[in-house]
């Protein structure tokens, strides 16, 4: 099988950066949208960048249309449309417990599997990695916690504006401790915290036991396991994955259309009895696109 490698935006992506060059052929890497300018300066093009930013797209993705064009997207349908605007070679959808309408019809397509991947792009791209196949996993600069006062990859420190808050793009962030991969404490955000739990439930969930962080410093994920990357015995398979093997996404569109015509004739039939009930709301539940409706324009 093949080794996939997550980008993460974290500092020790920079500290294994040079190995990473040297294995490059051994590996399929998934990159965060974060560190695309980063990994267009080190000479890396990865085979996926992954993205969740539901906006402002272009901070991270802008004058690199050159190094787009060699890569792939996975994205989420949260995601940023402008992304579709970028001269990826493939765009591929990849779905998300988290997406209420998507899950209800997957019943109409036998491939499609969900994770809970708590709106991270790191959980995403490991949800992602699984869901393709690769025989092993690792995890480079998914530190989930900073290196004294560095906290990305590209070297942006913390901006503290006391003992246990932080600002990041403008808004204050609890800094917490959390066990680190050495058995102390390391300093992160609190949102970081239930990062660290959606990346140990979806490896509970999916049972995968090949997943190596290579984090010197970072936060302890349980059910991975804690390793240099020169102790990780790499698969020699060409780098060139083939996608052909990834699913396109295709559902039973005649039933799916039949079923919410269904749905919506009985509650139009509901609702011209000008009376509010149990009937009426598990009808709405049930229909897919009014259900959605009334979901997006509460919420937004």
């Amino acid at each position: 099988g093949k080794t996939a490698l997550i980008a993460g935006a974290g500092p020790s992506l920079a500290d294994n950066i040079e190995k990473i060059k040297t294995n490059r052929d051994k590996l399929v890497i998934f990159a965060l949208n974060k560190n695309s300018e980063y990994l267009q300066k080190e000479g890396i093009i990865p085979d996926f960048i992954v993205s969740l930013d539901a906006e402002n797209m272009d901070r991270t993705l802008s004058n690199l249309d050159s190094f787009i064009s060699k890569t792939n997207a996975i994205i989420d349908v949260r995601t940023d449309s402008d992304i579709v605007t970028k001269p990826f070679k493939k765009i591929f959808m990849n779905f998300s417990a988290t997406d209420f309408f998507i899950k209800k019809v997957s019943k109409y397509n036998s491939y499609m599997k969900f994770y809970e991947t708590g709106g991270t792009s790191s959980t995403f791209a490991l949800a992602s990695a699984i869901k393709m196949g690769f025989a092993k996993i690792i995890l480079a600069g998914v530190d989930l916690a900073f290196k004294e006062n560095v906290i990305y990859t590209n070297g942006e420190t913390m901006k503290r504006v006391s003992q246990e808050v932080m600002v990041v793009d403008n808004i204050k962030k609890k800094l917490v401790q959390v066990t680190s991969v050495n058995g102390g404490y390391v300093s992160t955000r609190d949102d970081y915290q239930a990062f660290i739990q959606h990346f140990e439930t979806i490896i509970k969930e999916t049972g995968y036991t090949e997943i190596y962080n290579i984090s010197s410093f970072g936060a302890l994920i349980q059910g991975v396991k804690n390793v240099p990357f020169d102790n990780i015995d790499i698969a020699t398979t060409s780098t060139a994955y083939d996608l052909s093997t990834v699913f396109p996404f295709k559902f039973r569109l005649e039933d799916f259309i039949k079923d919410e015509f269904i749905g919506i004739n009985n509650i139009i039939s509901l609702l011209s009895k000008g009376q509010f009930s149990l009937e009426l709301v598990s009808s709405i539940i049930k229909s897919n696109l009014v259900y959605q409706y009334i979901h997006n324009t509460h919420y937004h």
